[in-house]
């Protein structure tokens, strides 16, 4: 049904030829990407579908939850490059895109680093979200694994991460109490085990 529903718009739009949100198609990011260059971070990202569009925000972030506007970027054929020179320490970064007629979205989040991360999980103890940090020298799919003490599986996700820092989220509200060992590894080698309590 989801896949239709941008068909189905699209069809309305036709027969009644509206000029109302009804016929406004969302902006689709393509392409996201954040890398840093000594203490200078630069953003790139790409789009389709850019109907209604008006223009878009850079917000920053230190906590990954309260972000604030640096920069609005102007409407392009679909390409955007944005380069920011204050990188003092971590930090968190996502686009706002504005329609017309002030509705908007954003992408997803992306994190900066000028620093090396060595494989770490916290925080410990965690509640319900375990926050994984780690730098690799090339992209690859990575796995972490969540197993009680006595080695049962409780938890899995894999992950393809691009070479360099990587920041990822894991939602733990499903993992009652208790201490599990957690895992980060890829086909070649184990990078992170770690004694976790929840």
């Amino acid at each position: 049904m989801k896949k239709l529903l941008p068909l189905i718009l699209l069809f309305l739009c036709l027969q009644s030829f509206a000029q109302d949100s009804l016929c406004t198609l969302p902006v689709t990011f393509t392409s996201l990407k954040v890398n840093v260059d000594a203490r200078q971070v630069k953003i790139e990202w790409q789009t389709e579908s850019e109907i209604n569009n008006d223009h878009y925000e850079v917000e920053k972030s230190f906590n990954g939850k309260d972000f604030i506007k640096i920069a609005t970027t102007a409407i392009t054929p679909s390409r955007y490059y944005y380069a920011y020179d204050e990188l003092n320490h971590p930090a968190f970064y996502r686009i706002k895109q504005l329609d017309k007629d002030n509705r908007y979205s954003y992408s997803k989040i992306m994190f900066a680093s000028n620093k090396i991360f060595y494989p770490e999980v916290a925080p410990n103890p965690f509640k319900d979200e375990l926050n994984v940090s780690l730098f690799v020298q090339r992209k690859s799919t990575y796995k972490v694994a969540i197993r009680s003490m006595t080695g049962q599986l409780v938890s899995v996700k894999e992950l393809f991460l691009s070479s360099g820092n990587n920041f990822i989220k894991i939602n733990t509200d499903s993992i009652t109490s208790g201490t599990y060992v957690v895992s980060i590894s890829n086909t070649e080698q184990v990078l992170l085990t770690q004694k976790i309590i929840k």
